[in-house]
């Protein structure tokens, strides 16, 4: 459509120049004629009056349409412009909204690391370690206090982030992460910090971890920084609802 536009307003300023060039040309003529309207008769000088006043009022109709016309391409252009920007905010919102864009904030940072003990004999290693469910844990609690954004040790998690145990490291999204962990989420701090405290919460639950010496730091933070989700977003067998008739089940 812009380009339409560019080509209307080209073919206006050739029209307008053209014409111009047409109405210059023509008094040229006369000049070198010497206007012989001296020698037509009345009723004939009477006639080509007529026929040139006739032509102005179409040449002034027809410019008139033009510039009418111009100003609707004008008007459309910047409504379009305007549409443009609201859709570029809805857009950049959704983008922010799905982790596709770096965000910066308030928040906490809480730190886990293993326990530098060693089981006792016979005694499991379990409460000794940091395991996925425990980070699986914390996030779902963070985002049901109203975290914005999750991040842990960097890789940014969102909605279908897998989190699980690989061997002796966790993997997150793609990347095998491993202690410490380094678990950042933007939100409100106070409500963020008191969601993880309370009776019930998850420092509650890590209790029997943080005795065999599991460690966990909380920190309110005035500013961090979460980067951009890097993975992949394909969807291969979902496909968009447009039509809100089709929206029921076959």
């Amino acid at each position: 459509m812009k380009g339409k536009l560019k080509d209307w307003i080209l073919f206006l300023s050739l029209g307008c120049f053209a014409l111009g060039v047409l109405i210059a040309f023509q008094f040229k003529g006369q000049e070198k004629e010497g206007f012989p309207l001296a020698a037509y008769r009345s009723m004939d000088v009477i006639q080509i009056l007529q026929n040139s006043q006739k032509q102005n009022a179409a040449l002034e109709t027809q410019i008139s349409k033009l510039r009418t016309r111009l100003t609707e391409y004008e008007i459309s252009r910047s409504q379009k412009g305007s549409l443009t920007r609201e859709l570029g905010k809805e857009l950049e919102k959704a983008r922010m909204e799905a982790g596709m864009i770096a965000v910066k904030g308030p928040g906490i940072k809480i730190i886990l690391n293993d326990s530098t003990r060693k089981p006792k004999p016979g005694e499991g290693d379990y409460f000794y370690l940091v395991h996925d469910v425990d980070l699986t844990e914390l996030t779902n609690e963070l985002w049901s206090a109203g975290a914005e954004a999750i991040s842990i040790n960097n890789e940014r998690i969102i909605a279908d982030s897998p989190i699980r145990c690989v061997g002796p490291a966790v993997l997150v999204n793609t990347l095998h992460v491993s202690p410490p962990y380094v678990v950042k989420a933007i939100g409100n701090p106070a409500a963020l910090s008191t969601a993880l405290e309370m009776q019930g919460g998850f420092l509650d639950v890590m209790q029997v971890s943080i005795a065999h010496g599991v460690t966990i730091q909380l920190t309110e933070e005035k500013k961090l920084i979460i980067p951009a989700y890097g993975g992949s977003m394909a969807f291969h067998y979902a496909l968009p609802i447009f039509n809100r008739k089709t929206q029921k089940e076959p």
